[in-house]
């Protein structure tokens, strides 16, 4: 019996000896949310009636009209924030057609894509917006850019222009006969910026912004 109990003795030291413990499963690491401080908003609301001066059906960037009265608008809804804007192939068109009773900042044209940039001067940590496919009803039919997509982002004018941070908003659509819901859609960046840009890549691609929130750094 003794004899058997010493022969078993170093086997169980062997099978102690082979136990190992358990790994705890690596954590992926996550990335750090920037701690900006205190943060406000600004909300500038381009969607109106179409009977504002300089913001009616049509009406185009680069003339001396729109850009006054868009100016006006931004800094009224910015306490004068507003440093410069500018782009090219903009201007606010009618929402929904000849009937309809607002215009809203348009995004390209029907022969060209476009580009809208703003320039404040706050730091500029986040941007939400409020967008829709272009459409417009007639009296025996319906037509809408069934392939509006705008990217938005973080931009630097030097130079070429560089696009930083960005987010492409696709609106592609097969729904064309009936009038596109709005989305919000919304950008976080992790460098704070002055300049924020919007754009689109082909004619028929145009894209409503009704409305544009920025969130800022308090100094």
């Amino acid at each position: 019996m003794k004899k058997s109990v010493l022969l078993l003795l170093p086997f169980m030291l062997v099978l102690g000896a082979c136990k190992t413990t358990p790994k705890t499963p690596d954590t992926p690491d996550t990335p750090d949310t920037p701690d900006w401080g205190e943060t406000a908003t600004y909300t500038v609301t381009f969607r109106g009636s179409k009977d504002r001066s300089g913001l009616g059906s049509g009406s185009q960037l680069g003339t001396n009209a729109f850009d006054s009265s868009l100016s006006a608008l931004i800094e009224e809804q910015t306490d004068g924030a507003l440093v410069s804007f500018g782009g090219q192939k903009c201007g606010t068109q009618l929402v929904g057609g000849d009937s309809a009773t607002d215009t809203s900042l348009t995004i390209g044209t029907g022969s060209y894509a476009g580009k809208f940039y703003l320039k404040f001067s706050v730091d500029i940590v986040k941007i939400e917006v409020t967008v829709q496919n272009y459409y417009k009803a007639y009296t025996n039919g319906f037509s809408l850019d069934a392939n509006a997509e705008v990217t938005m982002c973080s931009y630097d004018r030097t130079g070429d222009g560089t696009v930083l941070e960005s987010k492409n908003v696709d609106l592609t659509t097969t729904e064309t006969n009936t009038a596109p819901s709005e989305r919000q859609e919304s950008l976080e960046f992790e460098n704070k910026t002055r300049e924020i840009a919007f754009f689109n890549s082909a004619d028929k691609h145009r894209t409503y912004i009704h409305s544009l929130t920025i969130t800022y750094i308090v100094k």
